[in-house]
């Protein structure tokens, strides 16, 4: 939900809630979908009038109307804050030299550009009504990256996209059998996604690992006719294979030694081999793992062996 359409241009409460009341039937229609319309807590307090915030305009409404509205935005969410990936002093900006860091126009900016397929929602009226939203990022003041982000004002555009996106996942077994379909550069082995059985489910971190899952399976795009890789590949391994907050990285020495069989798998298509699947992407809270193949290199498989629970606990 796109934060910053809510900038007190409502001429009057009524005014407000029929936009607000859209929303609400687009986040039942999403959700229909088994996705979720993400939200920022401090919506309530947004400016909707110029007298009132949110939180003082809704008193009026219908109290089941009220419930539903308030319940999403303070204690349901999902928030975006609580899974956000792009940094507070992240430089991303909207027309020209709008700031939009630290909203959900710059986290949905920051996750297209990364691979995620989110798109937004906006309030109508407001100043954010545009079929896409172009954001700029501009990565270590350095390299500039721009990116459209489609935008929603009403349940006929959502809903017109919602058709067209292939059944998304709300359990491990669906996230499975999702991440095979979008990611099919990656070859993942029959049991992979075992280790989650008995584990309860968590909407949050299915959807972290997807957008890794999206990122090695772009990687495995990103070389030119020559095997090299390309500029968009170069861009990736940065962002997501180096540095201390990396999504990927290869396991210590000692956790090599001390967990080599933990870390050794069946081979997924040679019978009676064996790979020792030390590099892995990372889901912090709670520890997940997704443990592959090495080096990512043109035309060789990509294999995903394991994804659950850290195995080098200690």
């Amino acid at each position: 939900m796109n934060d910053l359409s809510i900038h007190g241009q409502f001429n009057s409460k009524s005014e407000f809630f029929n936009s607000i009341e859209t929303v609400m039937k687009i986040r039942n229609s999403i959700r229909k979908y088994g996705r979720e319309l993400f939200c920022n807590k401090s919506m309530s307090f947004a400016q909707v009038t110029r007298d009132c915030v949110m939180q003082q305009s809704i008193q009026s409404m219908h109290i089941d109307k009220r419930r539903a509205l308030m319940q999403w935005l303070t204690h349901i969410g999902p928030f975006w804050i609580d899974e956000r990936l792009h940094k507070e002093d992240e430089w991303l900006e909207a027309r020209e030299d709008r700031d939009v860091a630290n909203s959900a126009v710059g986290e949905a900016a920051y996750r297209r550009i990364h691979g995620s397929d989110c798109e937004l929602v906006s309030m109508n009226p407001s100043e954010w009504v545009e079929e896409y939203v172009r954001v700029k990022w501009l990565k270590n003041y350095e390299e500039t990256h721009d990116i459209e982000i489609p935008n929603h004002t009403s349940i006929d555009t959502v809903s017109k996209t919602l058709e067209e996106l292939p059944a998304t996942f709300y359990d491990w077994d669906s996230l499975e059998q999702y991440a095979k379909i979008r990611c099919d550069k990656l070859h993942f082995a029959k049991e992979a996604f075992t280790p989650f059985r008995g584990h309860p489910y968590a909407q949050g971190v299915a959807e972290q690992i997807m957008i890794r899952l999206q990122v090695l399976n772009r990687m495995c795009e990103c070389f030119d006719k020559n095997g090299n890789r390309t500029k968009e590949g170069d861009f990736l391994y940065e962002q997501h294979f180096t540095g201390e907050k990396a999504w990927f990285s290869d396991s210590g020495r000692d956790e090599k030694i001390d967990f080599k069989n933990d870390l050794t798998f069946p081979h997924p298509e040679k019978a009676g081999e064996v790979l020792f699947c030390t590099w892995h992407g990372k889901v912090k809270t709670p520890q997940i793992r997704i443990h592959f193949s090495w080096p990512i290199a043109y035309k060789t498989t990509l294999y995903v062996v394991y994804v659950g629970p850290k195995i080098t606990k200690r």
